[in-house]
């Protein structure tokens, strides 16, 4: 195995579903199909273990399946699997000598088809209709290949069935999962059903046009089975719990429609399997002598290189240093910069208050200065040209600029490499808040002299699939040697005197306390899982939702859409849809949304209340006034509905009919604004929640043994 195709499986088989067996069967037929393991090619179960990340049983399994599918054979001088196997090409001919057979059949057939012959037709459709509605997947493809054998015999082409018999095999091998496709399944029987009708009707060209379909249909189903192309399975089986049953408002069960992803994300089903099988092995991390301690550390430092590399980050001169989140990662920058008070930080008005508040707290505390890039009230894009102006106004004294990598109110993606340009030109360093932009766009941090560097990087597991508290900070390891650190405690000396300490190297010195191994775990399990998946891949899938979900919302009457509502080819865009409703308060309609749909979204300013008020053309003065009040905005939020690549077009759809529904004013709830909040209340009967999940049985105080 080449490089290429080490790194290809790997990534085949952490997309695919099901047991480690199914995953990785799923993934070497694929590339033998599309040629990328050629025939003749010698495939090592070591190599297959390493790459797919799984034990020597599931690997041996599969190929063993492969064997019996005529794919693979075991080579009995080196004990290596060789594979035999079938291209795309060779499919293709497959396909088309089924084709060509059946059209034979069909012209000598018309209009002289006897009874007998049609009867023994339409009873195989009538009990391959049967097979499939009770699943009988075995009997189902029994009935197809009859039917074609009932055709091929009242065509007196025996010698043509003796030699397809073999081809039909081959191809059933592979076509017979087709069937595990309802709709594929329900589609053939009617494209049989129609066929016998046709011949017997005397309709030629119907018939031999319907033959085509039929068989083009088959060969295409089979191909996207066998290569994986069904994103949308494929997505939404990486993440375990979506679509779970939920009880809504108007009684019984619904399924939870998670469009809530920009908060936060549910954990990777590769991700929950990691916790599960650290917490068998877990112990103290660094310090212990134990055999699990051993185990935790080493899994815990596979992490951070896991991480490290995600991000493109050199271990030699960068640092990855786990924090609980990325408003943590931002703080430690903030606190650990040694700011004189002639320092100015550029940061700008689409941030998060996460990426605002902490630079504010450091001007005010040093003297330095914070200044704001404004932004396009039109489409929320960052204005550029007032970025350039800053640096060029403020020069030398621009200390650092910070800023989002991606806004969780529009989606917008900011160029970053040109604003590292820019800022390094001016020896300035440039933060980026990546907790929005990690887990949806491929990012490198870039070497640590590439004038297009991102110089700290603060990400948040919780955001990226591993919702277990650590997030990360990536950053030059020179600037974290120096000084004291931001937290001081175990873990991060080398020794202590009465008088004096002597730390230890960067990231260890900024990882006060025993670290939340768990969380490390999931967040180096999450960041693999993504790149074996392909952040390409990711991105192009997200892409695809959110362009079809604005084509959706834009239709809805009396719908505006925050930012752009559009995708551009020349530009990255984030499935994020933040929308107001003409006359529809924000929070009635996430409300409604929760407890009529199951659909999760957010209601609110998302912590991002300058930007909020800079699209409504508020203007920096107004905001300050507005930032002032004691009394906080909230009447004047929206409602934000985020995409994940779980997430597929059926959610979308789910969401563009309550959304119509609720213009219409037609919803069963009575809900009332609560004055103090802002927020709506459903006040009549609602679902238990507190009897509907363990977990919060689990955590009952009152009564009890």
């Amino acid at each position: 195995m080449t490089a290429d195709q080490f790194e290809a499986l790997g990534k085949l088989v952490a997309a695919s579903s099901g047991t480690s067996v199914e995953r990785v069967l799923r993934a070497l037929r694929s590339m033998i199909v599309d040629g990328t393991f050629a025939t003749g090619s010698e495939l090592t179960e070591n190599r297959i273990c390493e790459s797919a990340g799984v034990s020597r049983t599931p690997v041996r399994e599969a190929l063993t399946s492969l064997h019996s599918e005529g794919l693979v054979r075991k080579d009995a001088r080196t004990r290596a699997w060789v594979v035999v196997g079938i291209s795309s090409d060779d499919l293709d001919e497959l396909f088309y000598l089924r084709e060509a057979a059946e059209q034979f059949a069909v012209r000598k057939l018309v209009a002289r088809l006897d009874e007998k012959h049609v009867l023994e037709l339409r009873n195989c459709v009538s009990l391959m209709r049967s097979a499939v509605e009770k699943h009988d997947m075995d009997g189902a493809q029994n009935q197809m290949n009859r039917f074609n054998h009932i055709l091929l015999d009242a065509a007196d082409a025996k010698h043509i069935e003796l030699m397809l018999n073999r081809i039909y095999d081959y191809i059933d091998r592979f076509a017979r999962g087709n069937l595990m496709d309802p709709r594929r399944a329900s589609a053939s029987c009617d494209e049989h059903a129609a066929i016998a009708e046709a011949i017997s009707g005397g309709r030629r060209d119907e018939a031999l046009e319907l033959v085509r379909v039929h068989i083009r249909n088959a060969k295409e189903a089979t191909r996207k089975r066998l290569q994986a192309e069904d994103a949308e399975d494929v997505f939404r089986d990486m993440v375990p719990g979506h679509h779970e049953a939920i009880p809504l408002l108007q009684g019984g069960l619904g399924q939870y429609t998670n469009l809530d992803n920009a908060s936060t994300t549910p954990p990777l089903r590769s991700v929950r399997e990691a916790v599960d099988a650290l917490l068998d092995v877990y112990g103290s991390i660094g310090r212990g002598a134990g055999f699990k301690s051993r185990i935790t550390t080493a899994a815990c430092e596979a992490a951070r290189e896991m991480v490290s590399s995600f991000v493109g980050a050199n271990s030699e001169d960068r640092a990855t240093i786990f924090t609980k989140n990325a408003t943590e990662a931002i703080n430690k920058v903030a606190r650990l910069m040694k700011w004189n008070k002639d320092d100015v930080i550029i940061t700008t008005l689409l941030e998060h208050h996460s990426n605002l508040l902490p630079w504010r707290i450091a001007a005010e505390r040093s003297g330095a200065s914070v200044v704001y890039v404004g932004v396009d009230p039109a489409d929320g894009c960052l204005l550029m040209e007032q970025l350039q102006a800053m640096l060029d106004q403020y020069r030398s004294a621009v200390r650092l600029v910070a800023i989002s990598g991606a806004s969780n109110v529009t989606g917008y993606v900011t160029p970053l490499r040109e604003v590292a340009k820019r800022v390094h030109q001016h020896d300035a360093y440039l933060l980026v808040d990546g907790a929005q932009l990690v887990p949806h766009l491929p990012v490198d941090v870039r070497p640590i002299d590439d004038p297009e560097r991102i110089d700290f990087l603060a990400l948040s597991g919780h955001k990226m699939y591993a919702p277990y508290g650590a997030g990360a900070l990536i950053g030059p390891k020179d600037f974290f040697a120096h000084g004291v650190p931001v937290e001081q405690g175990g873990g991060m000396v080398e020794v202590v005197y009465p008088e004096s300490v002597r730390w230890k190297e960067p990231p260890a010195r900024e990882e006060a306390g025993t670290p939340n191994a768990v969380g490390i775990v999931a967040l180096g399990v999450a960041a693999r899982s993504l790149m074996n998946t392909g952040m390409d891949v990711v991105q192009r899938r997200e892409l695809e939702l959110v362009e079809y979900a604005l084509e959706k919302l834009r239709s809805i009457d009396g719908l505006h859409i925050y930012g752009s509502d559009c995708v551009s080819n020349d530009e990255a865009r984030l499935g994020i849809l933040t929308f107001e409703l003409r006359g529809v308060p924000p929070y009635l309609i996430s409300e409604i949304l929760a407890w009529e749909y199951g659909i999760a979204t957010r209601a609110g300013s998302f912590c991002a209340q300058p930007y909020m008020s800079a699209m409504r053309r508020a203007g920096e003065n107004g905001l300050e006034n507005k930032m002032k009040r004691d009394q906080p905005v909230r009447s004047s939020g929206a409602v934000r509905a985020s995409l994940g690549m779980y997430n597929c077009h059926a959610d979308i759809d789910l969401l563009e009919e309550a959304l119509r529904s609720i213009a219409r004013g037609e919803y069963r709830g009575r809900y009332e604004p609560d004055a103090s909040t802002g927020r709506y209340l459903l006040v009549e009967a609602r679902p238990d929640i507190e009897s509907f999940s363990p977990i919060l049985e689990m955590l009952e105080t009152r009564g009890g043994d």
